[in-house]
């Protein structure tokens, strides 16, 4: 019903935060978190949240010792 209220389809549903789906619609902490994690499973890796710099980090190339 939240979801209807507030217009998320398909295409938004993964850009909702925890805060988003705590505070805004007005899930519980732990059904929210089940919900994001079903959601990476199905979808993967998330490529517009930027806001989890863990998903986007890249790894830095190897210092090689000079001389």
């Amino acid at each position: 019903q939240n979801f209807r209220e507030h217009r998320i389809d398909g295409a938004a549903l993964p850009l909702l935060s925890e805060n988003h789906l705590t505070g805004t619609i007005g899930m519980k902490l732990g059904p929210a978190l089940k919900l994001r994690i079903m959601l990476a499973r199905k979808i993967g890796a998330c490529t517009v949240c930027l806001h989890c710099a863990h998903c986007h980090q890249t790894p830095l190339p190897a210092l090689s010792a000079a001389g």
